[in-house]
């Protein structure tokens, strides 16, 4: 299988070999020779892409940034989502001890007591209780008291 080029952020600033210029050291590695149109030295080239960069930086006064590899890439992937899974559990968990407050909140007894006031002193109708519009009243201010 054929590797693929890593620092592809400085190797657009190579060139081609020209003329009998090798394009691979005698141990296999790709030579990287500077493509800018104003180089000075003719024969600027390096075997590996930090002695390139340096050369990109200080012959040409342009910074290349490293590029983080594939592994750095994929962990830092991992741990983002092992990090939003336990972010997500740590929320779900707030909200079921949100609701058990809510519902501890509610003394049914003196609910169903005020309701049954309401009813009788205002002459309302028994199903006033089935009503959208007060049970929404209700839940704007306790959204556990539906199931009561």
């Amino acid at each position: 299988r054929k590797r693929k080029r890593t620092a592809v952020g400085t190797w657009q600033y190579a060139r081609s070999p020209q003329g009998n210029e090798p394009e691979r050291t005698p141990d296999k590695r790709r030579i990287w020779y500077c493509g800018h149109k104003d180089c000075e030295q003719k024969s600027s080239k390096f075997s590996n892409t930090t002695s390139a960069r340096y050369h990109l930086e200080h012959a040409h006064h342009i910074n290349v940034p490293l590029e983080p590899s594939q592994a750095k890439k994929k962990r830092d992937i991992r741990i983002e989502s092992v990090f939003a899974a336990a972010a997500q559990k740590q929320k779900e968990k707030l909200a079921d001890k949100e609701e058990l407050i809510l519902r501890g909140a509610i003394n049914k007894e003196a609910f169903k007591e005020a309701i049954a006031q309401l009813v009788a002193l205002r002459d309302l109708p028994f199903t006033c209780i089935e009503w959208p519009e007060l049970q929404a009243a209700f839940m704007t201010v306790n959204y556990t008291v539906e199931e009561i």
